[in-house]
């Protein structure tokens, strides 16, 4: 994979590419088309149609303490914004996994979680899913969760008896969750 360091940052369903590079995906780019706008930004066109216009800005967004799957050291960098009620981002899961099983060495996907205040329980399934990750778990919290998004809205603490059926240590979650550390960690 022919792949210079760029960043792909998705935002609740949108996709706000980044950096330099092609795009992992099928843009007729990569089958030889080559197109331009009139300040030199490549126009992405895709196989089924579609098109789009990459951006002029380059953002520089730091991975920090957030979790991530994937090689540290990856050629594309994939920044999740997410939010546990929002059911683009439930659908988005099983792409990201998709996605690092057809890129496992070359794909690095960073969760970044990003609340909407209408969602009551997202914030609190943030902290869960953070706490699950001192245990070792934030991937398969993060993934628990979002395959039971919709269950969330009437049970906020869905993710406790989650970690309960992955054997975590309960007391040590709820310790963990009011640590000022986790909730600096949520936009």
């Amino acid at each position: 994979m022919n792949v210079k360091n760029i960043s792909i940052i998705l935002t609740l369903s949108v996709v706000i590419v980044v950096g330099q590079g092609p795009v992992p995906g099928k843009p007729a780019e990569r089958q030889g088309v080559k197109a331009t706008t009139e300040d030199s930004r490549k126009i992405l066109i895709y196989e089924d149609g579609t098109w789009e216009i990459a951006p002029k800005e380059i953002f520089n967004i730091p991975v920090g303490d957030s979790y991530f799957i994937g090689p540290k050291d990856a050629k594309v960098t994939v920044m999740e914004w997410m939010d546990y009620q929002w059911p683009y981002c439930a659908r988005f899961t099983s792409s990201v996994d998709k996605l690092m099983t057809l890129y496992p060495n070359d794909v690095k996907v960073v969760f970044k979680n990003f609340p909407l205040r209408n969602h009551k329980q997202a914030n609190k399934a943030a902290l869960y899913a953070l706490a699950a990750g001192r245990q070792g778990k934030y991937h398969e919290m993060h993934n628990a969760i979002m395959a039971q998004f919709r269950d969330l809205k009437n049970n906020e603490n869905l993710p406790l008896q989650l970690a309960d059926e992955m054997g975590l240590d309960i007391q040590l979650l709820q310790e963990d969750m009011s640590d000022p550390a986790l909730q600096q960690q949520i936009y």
